[in-house]
């Protein structure tokens, strides 16, 4: 899999080396181990997306939530290529429950300790039921982290707004460094999952007497780009 990497080879003043393999690391941790005869390491790090958040409903009356936040993302050349490395690749957000309650932020994914270290999206801000216009608040973005060559912020997920009884429209969740994130609703029904790593999940969206979740924030990764020669 592919993920348009190869076009940071210039911008990080990689020398040509080839061939190249790739290694992708999924939410979790443990140790990466560099292939025989690998010389350089090309190390690109997503924190994990927030979930959107929920609704509560009554009759008569409706609820917009906002969108979660994207991780926050770093890339960096390793050319001192050491026997492993540790790594925490974080898991997005979960969904909150249905009903006004706020999404929950992502976790933070890490390489090699400290060598780059970047921030989990926010969970998306929740709203209750009501008929008056209603704004949630835009859903930060991981903060750029650490250790990089690059060091990227996430994007705000955004927010809900509530125009009357029957009329919102729930925030989108944060497109990431890898994709889109979670769409938000104009009506009752499930927000839209994340889209790719690291991205914000849709709020929740209620018309009527009924409660609704947000999304699942998307799940951070590890995208290793392995040098030879």
């Amino acid at each position: 899999m592919d993920y348009g990497i190869r076009a940071l080879d210039g911008l990080l003043g990689l020398p040509v080396l080839r061939p190249v393999t790739q290694t992708i690391l999924t939410v979790g941790s443990g140790v990466y181990v560099p292939p025989a005869g690998c010389t350089a390491i090309l190390v690109e790090a997503l924190a994990g997306g927030g979930s959107g958040g929920g609704t509560s409903g009554g009759v008569g009356q409706a609820a917009a939530a906002s969108g979660g936040g994207s991780g926050s993302y770093g890339a960096r050349l390793i050319t001192e290529i050491l026997s492993s490395f540790e790594y925490t690749a974080g898991a997005g957000g979960a969904a909150p429950a249905a009903g006004a309650n706020n999404g929950n932020g992502g976790n933070a994914s890490t390489f090699g300790g400290t060598l780059i270290v970047t921030n989990a999206g926010s969970g998306g801000a929740a709203m209750g039921t009501g008929v008056a216009l209603s704004v949630s608040e835009h859903t930060p973005g991981g903060g750029a982290g650490t250790g990089g060559d690059i060091n990227q912020a996430g994007s705000p997920g955004m927010g809900g707004i509530r125009l009357s009884s029957t009329v919102v429209n729930s925030g989108n969740g944060a497109s990431s460094r890898f994709g889109g994130g979670g769409r938000g609703r104009v009506d009752v029904g499930t927000a839209g999952a994340a889209g790719a790593y690291g991205a914000g999940g849709g709020g929740g969206c209620s018309v009527g007497n009924n409660n609704s979740a947000g999304a699942a924030g998307g799940d951070g990764v590890i995208v290793i780009t392995e040098y030879y020669g």
